[in-house]
Formats: structure tokens, C-alpha cells, sequence
């Protein structure tokens, strides 16, 4: 029973489609329900004796686990297909390398706005300029206002350009910077009984990086 209440969801009231465990915790809800609401009686149960039920789940659950382990005692994880390794890999590692792929996105955001708008060189011409200013004396001062304005639209699509080569180059490098740093240590740490060598393992698992820009 506690088994299928762990992913239950309630249907009704305040908690209209939220898990069973959200409601548990509002103590006062729980209160009205136990005294008003009639029939749902499992889900009764299971609120009065909740952390009875929790002890159980964590305690099923590592029994599961142990009977995993005992079935999965002795198996050679280098006999599954290279497909199937480079995906298990990956999956494993994939909210890291997400957060890698971002932190270099957000780092040449940065560096754009600050190159365009934190610097000391003319938004118009790039030539260097005193207090942070936007422009230059002679853009501010002795041109036109539509051509400055040209010049700066310009500029800035020139910058933006060379950001986002710069930016595309180092994802395409992120790949087998990753594979290295990452993947490899990983399989080092892997116990197998295959007694392959981890140069077998890098070539039976030598296009991970490409899996990862696809």
C-alpha cells in the first residue's frame, strides 16, 4: 500500500493534482480532511501513519536495490552495445555538462555587454574615450547624429558577430574537453571484471563527444 500511495496524487480541494506528500505537511489541512471529508480512506491511512509508510518506501526501496546488485553481480558492463554505453554515460553526466554549456553562454553575455557598454572605447568608432563614456568627443560632438548612429549599429553587429564566433568555438570544443576531463576519469573509477585497459575503453567509447552536439 505504501508502495502505490509514494506517487500518489490528490484530486480534489487545495491540493488538486499535487502529490500526497505536499499536503501531508500542511498539518492544518490535513486536520480538516481527517474530520470532514468522508470515504478516501487510503489515503487516510496513509496521512495518519505517514512516516510508519516512509520508513517502509526507504526500506523497500533498498531492498530492491540490493536484489539489483545480486543480479547484476558479475556482469560485464563493456559487453553492452557502444551505443548503449555512450547514452548511459551521458545521461549520468548530462545536468553537469548542461551547466557547463551554460556558465560559457553566460560568460560571452558578459563579456559583450561589458565590451559594449562597461568600456572605455566609443560605442561609434572604438576609439578610446575618458570616463567611460559612451562616445567619443569628435561622435558626440562633430558627427552627425544619423551617421554616428549608422557607425554604432555597425559596430555593435560587428562585436556581436565576433563574440558569438569566439562563443560557438568553445562549444565545439566543449565536447572532448568534456569527454577528457570528465568521461575518462568516470570510467577509470568503474569496478569491472573485463580486464579491458582503459585505452580499449576510450576506443569502444571513442565518439561520446560527438553524441553530445547531436
Amino acid at each position: 500500500m505504501c508502495d502505490k500511495m509514494e506517487n500518489y496524487k490528490i484530486s480534489f480541494g487545495k491540493y488538486a493534482t499535487k502529490s500526497v506528500h505536499l499536503m501531508v505537511k500542511d498539518k492544518s489541512y490535513c486536520e480538516w480532511f481527517l474530520k470532514n471529508v468522508k470515504n478516501h480512506n487510503e489515503l487516510k491511512d496513509y496521512i495518519i501513519n505517514y512516516k510508519k509508510y516512509c520508513k517502509q518506501i526507504e526500506k523497500n526501496k533498498i531492498i530492491k536495490l540490493n536484489e539489483i546488485k545480486e543480479k547484476m553481480n558479475g556482469f560485464n558492463f563493456f559487453e553492452l552495445p557502444n551505443e548503449l554505453l555512450r547514452k548511459i554515460f551521458f545521461m549520468s553526466k548530462q545536468m553537469h555538462y548542461n551547466d557547463m554549456l551554460i556558465k560559457i553562454n553566460l560568460k560571452y553575455e558578459k563579456q559583450l555587454h561589458d565590451r559594449l557598454y562597461c568600456s572605455n572605447e566609443c560605442l561609434s568608432c572604438g576609439n578610446r574615450t575618458q570616463y567611460n563614456y559612451k562616445y567619443c568627443y569628435s561622435c558626440n560632438k562633430e558627427t552627425i547624429k544619423s551617421v554616428r548612429d549608422k557607425n554604432t549599429k555597425k559596430r555593435i553587429k560587428y562585436l556581436t558577430n565576433q563574440n558569438d564566433t569566439k562563443k560557438q568555438r568553445e562549444l565545439n570544443a566543449l565536447p572532448l574537453k568534456y569527454f577528457e576531463s570528465c568521461v575518462i576519469p568516470s570510467l577509470k573509477k568503474i569496478d569491472t571484471e573485463c580486464k579491458k585497459t582503459i585505452l580499449q575503453v576510450m576506443n569502444a567509447t571513442t565518439n561520446i563527444y560527438i553524441s553530445s552536439i547531436n
